[in-house]
């Protein structure tokens, strides 16, 4: 892999969740430490991310911090010039991912790209994130058929209005794979619709707070995934299924 570091954009990945589907695989370890085919669900995200010339990683950790530490500082004397923090996330087994989310509002004085720490993602789509002429981009995979699981949006004249599992499959335009990009300068619009929606409730999902956004006028746009290999990972069968798409976006990672 060629290392041209792109300096400019950090990277944050949330991973502090307790992911009870996967016990108890997941009892001592978060999920993204889990394999999938040879390779780590995280090393695949961090690969992904390293092909596009990023290379400062900021990991919100809860459940098994110590494992992703460990881990992380083993990566550091792999990749050259690689760097992480870590952001401890107090109570995450009580809360939503929202809060874990939150944890990060002070580095909204810079780019940002956010990547589920459960989702592998083609290094072709952090590109077209990267790429995309919106400030504010989410990643949607508008190629699959949707069920009642998946993250869905509206989309409306390139603009996402919508996010939410309710959504209806045959009217949402895609699935929000676990993968956006924020740029510098969001902060107070994003922190309110943080607040405003961690007061009515701290055990949602972060993307009601960029719903919140959304209705405050606040511009995300949207990037197809264009067919390239994704998946989140959040059960047995999840973690089975993946492991022909692992293997197609690591082969890609090394052409």
């Amino acid at each position: 892999m060629n290392y041209l570091f792109n300096l400019s954009m950090d990277v944050v990945i949330p991973a502090a969740g307790e992911s009870n589907r996967l016990r108890p695989l997941t009892k001592d370890f978060p999920k993204t430490l889990l394999p999938v085919g040879n390779e780590k669900i995280l090393r695949t995200i961090i690969d992904a991310c390293v092909a596009n010339g990023l290379r400062n990683f900021h990991l919100l950790v809860g459940h098994g911090a110590q494992h992703v530490q460990a881990y992380c500082d083993s990566l550091a004397q792999e990749i050259p010039d690689i760097a992480f923090t870590f952001i401890p996330v107090p109570e995450y087994a009580t809360k939503g991912n929202i809060w874990s989310v939150f944890q990060a509002a002070h580095l909204l004085d810079r780019d940002l790209l956010l990547v589920n720490s459960d989702t592998l993602v083609h290094p072709h789509i952090i590109k077209a994130l990267i790429d995309s002429p919106e400030p504010h981009a989410l990643a949607v995979d508008d190629y699959k058929s949707l069920g009642e699981e998946e993250m869905k949006v509206l989309v409306e004249d390139g603009r996402v209005v919508r996010i939410h599992k309710s959504l209806n499959p045959d009217t949402a335009h895609g699935e929000y794979i676990g993968a956006l990009k924020i740029s510098a300068g969001i902060q107070p619009e994003l922190v309110k619709a943080f607040e405003e929606m961690l007061t009515e409730n701290p055990k949602l999902y972060y993307e009601d707070a960029l719903q919140r956004a959304f209705d405050a006028g606040v511009r995300f746009g949207m990037v197809s995934t264009n067919g390239l290999p994704n998946m989140e990972i959040d059960t047995h069968e999840d973690l089975k299924n993946a492991e022909p798409i692992a293997e197609a976006i690591r082969q890609d990672l090394w052409e």
